[in-house]
This record gives C-alpha cells, structure tokens and sequence, in this order.
C-alpha cells in the first residue's frame, strides 16, 4: 500500500462580513414630517467600509438624497439613555440629491436595533445632518437631538 500525500493547496481566503446594519422604514421629524429610509452597511473581516442609503423628505425637507458609507460601527452602548442596548453609528457622503448643494455632504445617523417580533420595542434613529460621527455622538452625549421611533424594521449584526 502505498500512501500518497499531496502538497496542502493554499485557497484564497476572501474577507468575511464581520459587521452588518441593514433596514428601512420611516419616522416623523420633530416639525412632523414623515422621512423615510433605507440603508445598508457593512465591514468585512479586511476593514473595508461598504453600503448605501436613501432618505426621502416631503416638502419643505430636503427631498430624495443618496449616500454612500464610508464609515459604520456597531456595539453596545455604554452609556446614556440607550446604555445596554445594541447600536450602530453609520456615516456616509451624499453623492446625489434633489437639492444639489448637498452634494458631498457628511451625513450620519445613530441606530437602536431593539429585536423583532411583535413584543419588541419600536427600533429607534437619530440623525445628524451635515455632520461627521463625531457630531452624531456629541448629539447623543449632550441629549441635543431626539430619538424618534422607527416604523420599520432596523437589523444590527456586531
């Protein structure tokens, strides 16, 4: 008998999605409008930042505007109001929208992904406009902006 050993082949190892926030839905603005939403975002095992999203707005809002992500974290808050919950900050850039000046604007939002089901708590958003990460947490941190219940589904994968 003989016994045959063949080399060990190397396989590519292709980055695997380690982070993921998906969802879509509306809320209503503190002036009572209804905005709607839907984004995706992801980072793989390489760091590789990837998604979309689209906000919609009735008159007066802004109208329809594009992102692309260029920044998305998920975890547990450790403080404030949502402190043990599951979060995720996503940031992106404008690329297209109703109202052109807001091309290549920073836009970021805060999610509250609070389970499925029916005997869940509504999901929550905060966003902050024309503002990074950073303001998006000063937000958080000082209570400046509200956190308005989403009417939808958000899904957060840390």
């Amino acid at each position: 008998m003989i016994a045959l050993v063949l080399p060990a082949m190397a396989v590519p190892l292709e980055p695997q999605i380690v982070t993921k926030v998906t969802g879509g839905g509306w809320y209503e603005s503190y002036e009572g409008i209804k905005w709607t939403k839907a984004f995706t975002a992801r980072m793989d095992s390489s760091g590789t930042m990837k998604g979309e999203w689209e906000a919609r707005s009735p008159a007066p809002g802004p109208g329809t505007w594009h992102a692309e992500v260029t920044f998305v974290e998920t975890g547990i808050f450790t403080s404030g109001s949502k402190a043990g919950k599951i979060g995720a900050l996503v940031v992106g850039t404008v690329t297209s929208a109703d109202d052109p000046s807001m091309v290549g604007d920073t836009e970021c939002m805060l999610l509250v992904d609070n389970g499925q089901g029916k005997n869940a708590e509504p999901d929550q958003i905060m966003g902050g406009y024309n503002g990074d990460g950073d303001y998006c947490y000063t937000l958080y941190t000082f209570n400046a902006a509200p956190w308005r219940d989403f009417q939808g589904n958000i899904q957060i994968t840390p």
